[in-house]
């Protein structure tokens, strides 16, 4: 076996392989140094783009935000360096309204000098009488059956302009009408008043005819509810948010003779389902509706001519009549005791507070020819109530 003899490696193994010419190698380089340059040039310059970019965007979305936090402040400074002048002044909703007198409503020239004093005495409405308690209408009515029984005073005023007028003069318009005492329309249209007990096509009269009786409107009777509802319906489309109800009660003298001519519904009854489909006219334009009645029939004395209390109808508002003269005779009446010379206005309160707390609101009238003797209160009221001044 042959002796395993170590190998001696002095020189490269690859020594015998022909060496590459130096003009070769050189121009090698040369190659290998520009395809370096071209793309790994071409590397960074795309590296440096993308760079660029992103720094450009980046850059850009700051500059947004900031920009977006500056219009913001911008307009936040706008908003808060605009004057206290340019935004809406606060209104005072509190109501104190004077009956205009019939012969002003019915001569508009005399109208403005009117509103003005008004004004200046610090009035913020004016209430007109559209149709008294003998049934006569002093507007220019559509209504059938005001044209047809002649109901519409000769030189009646045109609903709308009078609206606007009021309005123009910085006052709130408020309409006032009769109900049920009305001896025009029930005088000659039978199915609208009370007729005798068991006779048909006679008229009843709430006196002796040469006594000066006169003839009502039954709120029994559909064209009663008919005739009271349209009214409403036209003067609160005219441009009038309230609307009194006057006279929605019973001829004072009841008799066993007058015919009601259906007793299904109780009076009282009767009377909340008429104002119910007055209610549902003036609601159609946004408009409220008051029952009027005396003070002692809000506080449960002598209400006769209701057959209940109307307080409980459920009306938008009770406008409540302070007679004086009637309420000394009333003076058992609690919430009136030892105040009718005193705390008169704490009285009112007390009474508004325990109606208001139903949703109604309550607000006492009182008569032009007594406002002297109010005078105290309607100092200490023209603060947070609502009230009224009718002839």
């Amino acid at each position: 076996m042959a002796k395993y003899q170590k190998v001696k490696r002095n020189k490269n193994i690859y020594s015998s392989r022909r060496r590459c010419p130096t003009w070769l190698r050189i121009l090698l380089f040369l190659v290998i140094m520009v395809a370096v340059g071209f793309f790994g040039g071409k590397l960074l310059l795309d590296a440096w783009n993308d760079a660029k970019r992103n720094y450009q965007s980046s850059t850009l979305e700051s500059s947004s935000s900031n920009g977006s936090q500056e219009i913001s402040s911008s307009s936040q400074e706008s908003v808060d360096s605009e004057p206290e002048s340019s935004q809406a002044p606060e209104t005072n909703n509190r109501v104190n309204g004077v009956m205009m007198p019939q012969d002003i409503l019915l001569d508009s020239t005399r109208q403005p000098a009117y509103f003005q004093q008004l004004k200046q005495q610090g009035q913020t409405a004016v209430i007109v009488n559209l149709k008294d308690d003998h049934g006569t209408i002093y507007y220019q009515s559509e209504n059938l059956m005001a044209n047809t029984y002649d109901a519409i005073v000769e030189n009646a005023v045109d609903l709308s302009v009078l609206c606007q007028d009021i309005i123009d003069a910085g006052l709130t318009p408020i309409a006032r009408i009769h109900t049920l005492k009305d001896a025009v329309v029930s005088r000659v249209a039978e199915d609208t008043t009370y007729l005798y007990y068991g006779q048909s096509g006679t008229a009843w009269l709430d006196n002796a005819k040469n006594a000066g009786g006169k003839t009502w409107l039954n709120p029994y009777k559909q064209n009663t509810k008919s005739y009271i509802a349209h009214l409403t319906a036209e003067i609160t489309s005219a441009g009038f948010k309230r609307v009194i109800l006057a006279s929605l009660e019973y001829p004072g003298k009841d008799s066993a003779v007058m015919g009601i001519a259906n007793e299904s519904l109780s009076r009282l009854e009767a009377l909340a389902t008429l104002y119910t489909q007055v209610k549902s006219e003036a609601e159609r334009n946004q408009a409220t509706v008051a029952i009027e009645m005396s003070a002692e029939v809000f506080f449960g004395v002598n209400d006769v001519n209701y057959n209940g209390n109307p307080a409980l109808i459920g009306a938008d508002e009770l406008a409540v009549i302070f007679d004086a003269n009637i309420l000394k005779q009333n003076e058992t009446i609690p919430v009136l005791q030892n105040n009718l010379t005193g705390d008169f206005a704490g009285a009112i309160r007390v009474m508004k507070q325990d109606l208001e707390v139903d949703g109604t609101k309550v607000i006492p009238v009182f008569l032009s020819t007594q406002a002297e003797q109010y005078n105290s209160y309607l100092q200490q009221a023209s603060g947070d109530l609502d009230y009224y001044v009718i002839d």
